[in-house]
């Protein structure tokens, strides 16, 4: 009786890690579906990829308060560094399960500047022909910084990605166009 005990304690400590190891390997992987898609946006960007007949700038848009678990990929026709749903769609993704997107912040001095501290609600992060350096516009003071000179005060981005149990994952994004996966903020 006693090594039935044992065991099957031992066997809903495994289960129970095995589904936690499940849950962050999920979250990893979207994590990097999430930078992929940062990276559709730069490439095409940066090639001829032809929208309504022009070639214009990529972006992605994230928007937590309004779209927890979805966010878009734009061209911007009309080069104000927004995202406009009614002409410029390109393609959305959707997250399964419970993951969402809990924090967005632009890096502003060092400084973190986040949807979950209401500095903003939305995010874009865009490419243009010919450099690979992204922009990163946000509502407010720096509303209509893409393509427009002088640029965002932004060094960077990072998009949070939140699992069940409280586990998250963040995309980092710099001017310089690097993509990255890591902890928080990292």
């Amino acid at each position: 009786m006693v090594v039935v005990t044992i065991m099957s304690l031992l066997t809903g400590v495994f289960l129970f890690q095995q589904r936690q190891f499940d849950s962050t390997t999920l979250l990893r992987s979207l994590a990097y579906s999430v930078a992929l898609s940062i990276r559709e946006a730069q490439t095409y960007g940066l090639s001829v990829r032809s929208f309504g007949g022009e070639f214009p700038a990529y972006g992605i848009y994230f928007n937590p308060g309004t779209y927890a678990s979805e966010y878009f990929l734009f061209a911007d026709t009309n080069e104000n560094g927004q995202y406009d749903p009614s002409t410029e769609f390109v393609d959305s993704y959707k997250f399964q399960g419970s993951y969402t997107i809990s924090n967005v912040c632009a890096i502003r001095g060092g400084t973190p500047e986040c949807t979950s501290d209401n500095f903003f609600d939305w995010i874009t992060i865009i490419f243009e022909r010919p450099n690979p350096e992204a922009c990163i516009a946000t509502e407010g003071p720096d509303a209509n910084v893409c393509g427009t000179v002088p640029p965002s005060g932004y060094s960077g981005a990072y998009i949070q990605i939140e699992g069940s149990g409280g586990v998250t994952r963040s995309v980092t994004v710099t001017t310089s166009g690097q993509i990255s996966v890591g902890e928080t903020g990292s």
